[in-house]
C-alpha cells in the first residue's frame, strides 16, 4: 500500500508493540479513534486485507466518515466497521477489546484528553498496544 503513515507498517507494529510475535492472522482487531478521512484506516486495512483482521473506524464527523467510506469502497476493503461517534462514548458502544488502538492528532482536541486516553486504555487487550500522536509546543513524536 501507499505509505501515508510510515510508522504503522505491520512490521513496525510487530517490532515495537509485540516483540516480533504477532502474525496479525488470528482475529486481530484495531480501533482507529478519530479516523478523520481515513488515511490510517485505509493504510492498515490494505495491509491486513489478506487476514481475518477487523478495523473499527470511529469519528464524530459524518462528513469525514463519508469520505473514509468512499475511499474504502474504491479499494474494495471489507474489513472495516464504520462508527460515527465520539471517543468519550466508547464505554456505551460495546465494541469489545482491541489488539491495537491508533489515535493520531486527536486527543489534545478533546475536553478531557486524560479521560479519553483512559477510555482507550480500557479497550486494550492485555497484550495490546497503542500508537498515539499529540501536538506539542515544538513538534510531534509518535509514542508506542
Amino acid at each position: 500500500p501507499f505509505m501515508v503513515v510510515p510508522d504503522l507498517t505491520l512490521e513496525n507494529l510487530n517490532h515495537y508493540l509485540y516483540q516480533g510475535e504477532e502474525d496479525f492472522k488470528n482475529n486481530f482487531r484495531v480501533l482507529v479513534a478519530g479516523g478523520g478521512i481515513g488515511d490510517t484506516t485505509m493504510f492498515l486495512a490494505e495491509q491486513l486485507n489478506h487476514t481475518n483482521a477487523q478495523i473499527v473506524y470511529l469519528d464524530f464527523s459524518p462528513a469525514s466518515m463519508k469520505i473514509a467510506k468512499w475511499r474504502a469502497e474504491l479499494r474494495d476493503l471489507k474489513n472495516i466497521i464504520f462508527i460515527n461517534d465520539r471517543i468519550e462514548n466508547i464505554p456505551n458502544l460495546d465494541l469489545g477489546s482491541f489488539d491495537s488502538i491508533d489515535s493520531y492528532g486527536v486527543l489534545h482536541h478533546l475536553k478531557d484528553p486524560q479521560k479519553a486516553l483512559q477510555i482507550l486504555q480500557n479497550c486494550l487487550q492485555d497484550k495490546g498496544g497503542m500508537t498515539i500522536m499529540l501536538y506539542a509546543k515544538y513538534g510531534t513524536t509518535d509514542v508506542y
